[in-house]
């Protein structure tokens, strides 16, 4: 079995799911349903123009959009991190790159005008946060270790939490990018994540 994976090929179509939930409206038993329409592509797909512009298609009409970095790829967190730890370099992986062809697709299709914040929500998302906690570069006493939850409404606290713990890392390992966010979405938010979970295994 070969050690990586091909890359995928061509441009998937968006992921589209009917969500229906449960609850009460006023005392009364109600079903909410919403469509939910997920559109990925990876940041050096934007170099392709007849992508770039398919993406853009959807992001006139996006409710959200959804930035996932790297930090691995951030050099100030490769100098923090044993090299045997690290990804190969990926030129196409440096955040403000990503952030940057984006608003530069968004600007030369007039969905935003130059120099002005987009208004869509904006979530930036930092992946693999369980080998930057192994690293000791989130503490273990921070909020993303522990395993809250948001039950029966959004923890609007826990989301501000959050939002500025994360916003904290970023803005320590890549002032440019941050304040990039900062002055280019007017609603965003900073998010970690991990593949194996964030508590922290207690064996």
């Amino acid at each position: 079995m070969p050690a990586d994976l091909p890359k995928t090929i061509g441009t998937p179509a968006p992921l589209i799911y009917d969500l229906t939930f449960d609850g009460k409206l006023w005392g009364e038993e109600r079903n909410r349903s919403v469509i939910l329409a997920l559109y990925d592509t990876a940041g050096e797909n934007l170099g392709n123009p007849d992508v770039a512009r398919r993406m853009v298609q959807y992001l006139r009409i996006a409710s959200g959009v959804m930035f996932l970095i790297d930090p691995l790829q951030v050099e100030t967190v490769r100098q923090l991190v044993p090299r045997e730890t690290l990804p190969p370099v990926d030129p196409l992986g440096d955040p403000c790159r990503i952030i940057g062809n984006v608003f530069q697709e968004l600007e030369n299709s007039k969905v935003v005008a130059k120099n002005e914040p987009l208004s869509i929500p904006v979530a930036v998302v930092l992946t693999k946060c369980d080998v930057l906690r192994e690293r000791g570069l989130i503490e273990l006493n921070r909020l993303w270790n522990s395993d809250q939850r948001h039950v029966r409404a959004y923890d609007t606290a826990y989301h501000n939490d959050m939002n500025g713990m994360m916003g904290e890392y970023v803005h320590q390992w890549s002032e440019k990018a941050f304040s990039t966010v900062r002055s280019r979405f007017s609603r965003h938010a900073f998010f970690g994540v991990s593949a194996t979970g964030c508590a922290s295994d207690p064996k």
